[in-house]
């Protein structure tokens, strides 16, 4: 729609001119049905929130350009697609990966308004997104809230329910892995989209992506915008049930340390699964039992403390672009909830000055 807005407003062809009116009315009303209302795209994919900015901009330009009337809530909804991009901004220019990405882009280049890359500490909760994202002077930490309406396409979301991501210095310590290919490898596709791959706690039973799951859909609950979901610079909380399995995340920040609480309550035995996916940079010391040190280029970024549970090293890849991947780890830990009906386990991030 936007390449035909194009076409109407700059080839000089009559009836292509006069049709421009009706064009833009297509282009707006297509953004309505695809922006949230906290300013963020309805595909659950921030690389995807930023291909659909750069479309709007680019009509936009064209409506202005042509003196076309822009209906004022739409461009109110245009300055928060912006806000977003910057608040997911880390200090090293980086964007967040949440959910799926084909480094599309529109105008190679192009990089639209001028990135609002706070210095100072703020928090931020996109509660139709999904997403908790709270900055210290030193890092971006982000915790991914279980979203999903009705009228929303699964084809760009991942298995990220409660996951989190965190940069430290502008380097991704943990990540989502975004996409490495769609259709030419199904099972690359299914295994970086599955919970597994992301730093996240889930029932044993929803680690993984069936494999008789199309490669652009994804089995999710509506699960609408909760008040008690709200944070603060120092807390974000974050809960979603599978079955007769709810855990609630809760997170404690400074600009020392993050300590995250893990509480498991279910009805069934069952066995719940702990992921850390490394960024690609980073390297993994195991010190004792409960204790990792995290380095990038020999230098010390972080230490992981963790419960004194089982635990094991997987080998993944993360995508930065579409088609190319690099060797990652992922750190894996397993808890059997058997005895009562309630678990707490707790992981400490200390971050190094």
């Amino acid at each position: 729609l936007v390449g035909y807005l194009h076409l109407c407003c700059f080839l000089d062809i009559t009836k292509y001119y006069q049709l421009r009116h009706k064009a833009w009315r297509w282009v707006q009303q297509a953004l309505r049905e695809q922006l949230l209302a906290d300013g963020t795209s309805y595909e659950g994919s921030t690389a995807y929130h930023k291909l659909v900015t750069e479309l709007f901009d680019l009509a936009l330009s064209c409506a202005k350009e042509h003196h076309l009337s822009i209906d004022r809530p739409l461009y109110k909804i245009h300055d928060k697609m912006h806000v977003f991009i910057a608040d997911c901004t880390d200090q090293g220019g980086n964007v967040i990966l949440i959910g799926d990405h084909d480094s599309g882009r529109i105008l190679p280049g192009y990089i639209g308004q001028k990135k609002m890359v706070l210095a100072e500490p703020s928090h931020h909760y996109y509660p139709n997104f999904g997403l908790t994202i709270i900055k210290q002077n030193n890092y971006l930490f982000t915790l991914r809230h279980a979203r999903h309406a009705p009228h929303q396409p699964t084809g760009h979301f991942h298995g990220d329910e409660l996951a989190i991501t965190l940069s430290v210095n502008g380097i991704p310590l943990f990540i989502d892995p975004g996409t490495y290919l769609y259709t030419a490898h199904p099972a690359w596709r299914n295994a970086v989209r599955a919970a597994s791959a992301h730093t996240t706690v889930v029932p044993d039973s929803f680690k993984s992506i069936p494999h008789d799951i199309d490669l652009f859909q994804l089995p999710k609950l509506q699960q609408l915008p909760r008040a008690a979901e709200q944070s603060t610079l120092y807390f974000a909380q974050a809960n979603n049930t599978w079955q007769q399995t709810t855990i609630t995340r809760s997170c404690r920040l400074s600009e020392i340390e993050i300590i995250i609480d893990d509480t498991v309550a279910y009805t069934k035995p069952t066995v719940i699964n702990w992921y850390w996916h490394l960024g690609p940079a980073i390297e993994i010391l195991q010190i004792n039992s409960t204790t990792w040190l995290l380095t990038h280029d020999q230098t010390a970024m972080a230490t992981l403390h963790t419960p004194p549970l089982p635990a094991g090293i997987q080998t993944l890849c993360a995508s930065k672009l579409y088609g190319s991947q690099k060797q990652t780890t992922v750190l894996c830990f397993l808890a059997e909830a058997q005895q009562g009906n309630k678990m707490v386990q707790q992981f400490r991030i200390a971050m190094m000055s």
